[in-house]
């Protein structure tokens, strides 16, 4: 008798403890350096009414070194880094230039692009964060693309080039949606083990004003945590036209992203993890000198953005 209430007794108590709830988010420590590397693969597929389909490939990889300055009022200051820069983009058809790759490890002192990036390495810029990992402000980035564009002669045409690659890669718009997709999937209550929870963002780089992701604690050991996710946007612009570019936009896009992060049990830092968005609808720009008629376009995007501490 006694050996069977032990038993329950331990049944009862795993039960107990594997149910109880925990707070969870990021436990960085002042003074410490953590470091990401943030690979993207992506895909524009464009194709206008009666024309056929262009494809667009682009591929980047960033390692960021992030040493935390202090956090006051649970918000991270962290002086990031660029560590290493590297793209590559595949253009069917249209002359580039010679620009259609970059990489800070390039040592070739005739690839000027390259060199360009060289001069981005270890150049400091702010970054702040909430303990739940909502990326509150990216400042001094664009400073620090400058910076390096002005330490070479080039052209006009060079720069808007250069200057636009840069930014399509790691623009400050750019690199926060990328950080924060894989940061901001914490919740602001504590949560058990399979537990689920819903995080709103509002990306800055895309057509939907909001973002909405259900995240669950899929799994746990000694070491880290596995978090899943899956957000959806649908963007219907019916009454109207949205600046952009000196032209007149609307759009009809649907949104799916799908996140697998396994991140540090003890300070929440991202370990590795894979997350995948794909976009498609329908698009429409209003008469212009661009394009005179207007143009209405089939549109696909498909990014798969990879995430390491390594």
């Amino acid at each position: 008798m006694t050996k069977l209430f032990n038993l329950v007794f331990l049944i009862i108590s795993f039960q107990v403890l594997f149910a109880q709830k925990q707070k969870l988010g990021f436990n960085l420590v002042v003074g410490q350096t953590y470091y990401l590397t943030i690979k993207s693969a992506t895909t524009d597929a464009l194709q206008n009414v009666n024309r056929p389909k262009v494809k667009i490939n682009f591929n980047s990889s960033g390692r960021i070194a992030f040493k935390v300055i202090d956090c006051k009022d649970s918000i991270y200051n962290l002086s990031a880094s660029f560590q290493q820069l590297s793209g590559v983009t595949n253009l069917p058809i249209g002359p580039f230039g010679d620009i259609n790759s970059f990489d800070s490890d390039n040592k070739n002192k005739s690839d000027t692009f390259s060199n360009v990036v060289m001069e981005i390495i270890d150049k400091p810029f702010l970054v702040r964060m909430t303990t739940l990992g909502k990326i509150v402000e990216v400042k001094n980035m664009d400073a620090v693309f400058k910076q390096a564009l002005a330490r070479f002669p080039l052209t006009m045409e060079q720069r808007i080039i250069f200057k636009g690659e840069l930014n399509r890669a790691f623009g400050e718009d750019i690199f926060k949606n990328d950080l924060e997709m894989a940061t901001a999937i914490y919740p602001d209550k504590p949560v058990e083990r399979g537990g689920h929870w819903t995080i709103q963002r509002n990306p800055g780089s895309r057509h939907a004003d909001t973002l909405i992701s259900t995240y669950a604690w899929a799994d746990k050991a000694e070491s880290y945590n596995i978090i899943t996710g899956t957000g959806n946007t649908t963007t219907v612009q019916q009454d109207g036209y949205t600046q952009m570019d000196s032209m007149q936009v609307k759009a009809d896009m649907t949104d799916s992203i799908y996140s697998n992060l396994k991140v540090d049990s003890k300070t929440g830092w991202i370990t590795e993890g894979t997350i995948n968005d794909v976009m498609s609808g329908n698009s429409e720009i209003k008469d212009n000198p661009k394009f005179p008629g207007g143009l209405q376009q089939k549109a696909s995007f498909l990014k798969e953005i990879t995430y390491s501490s390594k």
